[in-house]
């Protein structure tokens, strides 16, 4: 099945001058493979995952994902339903507890999340997956790094999306413990069957991924 489907994405940036970051951009991405991205600092990366990601609007061009094309209106169905994030910067509620930060995209789609529901018991068994079940009930403030980012990974996939989206999601991390994220991040997706985009500058990291693309002058080009 395909998951994401572009079509002619083209970005430019009219102030403070001119500049066009992205080109005619066209991918195709199916269920169950992994694609890196990478590509300098400055080249676009993480304004092309917003995209896909419909955190931004292309200036041109269209994108489908699992079969729902992403315009505004669809926007918050496919970002609560079908799309899972995970950023560099953690994003979690730091005074809130581990399980309640995995919680919240159910919350936010307001579903039953008391003891006993289904997606308590989806939580849980996210927390467990990566390693973190004695960790539930810490505020988030007092994780590690590396504790943080498994717990994004968590919430990520807390509400069964289709495609999970990753910026750099070792980027504050030593090079050790961004290989763990990593492979936890890629034996999930793999797992649950989801399709999964991550940008990255380190093609150590890339190299783990089925598929790598680079992103150079605006340009998408195929390594393998």
């Amino acid at each position: 099945m395909t998951v994401l489907t572009a079509r002619h994405l083209s970005k430019t940036f009219k102030t403070p001058t001119l500049v066009t970051v992205l080109k005619d951009i066209s991918l195709d991405i199916k269920q169950g493979q992994t694609v890196a991205i990478t590509g300098k600092s400055g080249e676009g990366k993480t304004t092309l995952l917003h995209i896909l990601g419909t955190l931004e609007l292309p200036t041109a061009g269209t994108l489908e994902i699992s079969g729902i094309p992403a315009v505004p209106s669809s926007w918050s169905l496919l970002r609560n339903q079908k799309i899972g994030f995970v950023f560099q910067t953690y994003n979690l509620l730091e005074d809130y507890t581990v399980l309640d930060n995995i919680l919240m995209p159910a919350k936010i789609a307001g579903q039953d999340t008391r003891p006993g529901s289904l997606a308590h018991t989806q939580a849980l068994k996210m927390l467990s997956e990566v390693g973190l079940s004695h960790r539930a009930e810490f505020q988030a403030k007092f994780l590690s790094g590396g504790e943080k980012q498994r717990a994004a990974i968590a919430r990520a996939f807390q509400n069964n999306p289709d495609l999970i989206l990753a910026d750099e999601p070792s980027g504050n991390l030593d090079h050790t413990h961004s290989t763990l994220i990593y492979k936890l991040l890629l034996s999930a997706a793999k797992d649950h069957g989801k399709a999964l985009i991550v940008v990255t500058h380190d093609p150590e990291l890339a190299s783990l991924c089925e598929q790598h693309y680079t992103l150079m002058d605006g340009e998408l080009s195929c390594v393998y």
